[in-house]
């Protein structure tokens, strides 16, 4: 992985080396997933921590 000012960037180069096509593909299927979760709970108006006082899930367990 390439760094920029000290953090971890993307880099396509470092994926194509050590990642198969379709390894590639499951996690970009995951990154949309979670994306979308991400906005349908934002879009409610609901942040990570609204669950746990909602029904006591803990929020390390939606942390998405």
């Amino acid at each position: 992985m390439a760094k920029m000012h000290g953090f971890t960037v993307w880099d396509d180069e470092y994926d194509k080396e050590h990642f198969t096509a379709e390894e590639s593909a499951e996690s970009d299927l995951e990154a949309e997933i979670m994306m979308a979760l991400i906005d349908a709970r934002e879009s409610q108006g609901f942040s990570q921590h609204n669950p746990e006082k909602m029904r006591g899930v803990k929020q390390p367990a939606i942390a998405v």
